[in-house]
């Protein structure tokens, strides 16, 4: 297991590689990594955690991992959208890392961790016209501020999804999440841990 602290400085994150230390939270988020497989996903699903785990390599790595995800996005054939979404999908995953309030995961090829949780969960709300549900699911884990943009920013890669045919399925274990207590931490400083 590889845990990668970000540290943001204004606009950028640093991802530093260091012992694992002990869960900042007090619920259990990461309970569900254990339980949602690679098998139990459709296609859409398991390319959106393709994208979850390609971004978030690269980027502990210090390499940019939009080429690869804008030209995964053009071969399924997003067309003209697809610079447009994989930006969109960047912007959610590094607001979603800088304004965690708890320790996030991000599971190992054929494993979800919590950041493919929230990520897929609030999709699947969304394409359920839940969004509400959605909504308080992303609250478990980031301030109302960021909360804002990062679901503003889903639903317009909601509607994008959509539009090729991605469907997204709830699962329970997405419920699961909205009734686990979360800790919360005002440190600039957020564990995500990649398996």
């Amino acid at each position: 297991m590889i845990i990668v602290t970000i540290i943001t400085y204004e606009k950028e994150a640093s991802f530093i590689m260091h012992s694992p230390k002990p869960s900042l939270i007090t619920g259990n988020l990461e309970q569900s990594e254990q339980t949602t497989n690679w098998s139990r996903l459709n296609c859409s699903e398991k390319f959106l955690v393709w994208v979850i785990h390609h971004w978030a390599y690269e980027r502990n790595e210090n390499r940019d991992p939009l080429p690869k995800v804008q030209a995964a996005f053009e071969a399924l054939g997003f067309g003209e959208s697809t610079i447009l979404t994989a930006d969109i999908f960047s912007e959610i995953l590094s607001a979603l890392f800088a304004s965690s309030t708890v320790k996030l995961t991000v599971g190992c090829p054929h494993n979800l961790g919590t950041v493919e949780h929230f990520l897929l969960g609030y999709l699947g709300f969304l394409q359920s016209k839940q969004q509400h549900i959605g909504k308080e699911l992303l609250s478990k884990c980031l301030p109302n501020a960021s909360l804002r943009l990062v679901s503003n920013r889903l639903n317009i890669l909601g509607k994008k999804l959509t539009s090729h045919n991605f469907k997204i399925s709830v699962w329970p274990e997405h419920l699961d999440m909205l009734s686990r207590a979360t800790g919360t931490t005002n440190e600039k400083t957020h564990n995500i841990i990649i398996h």
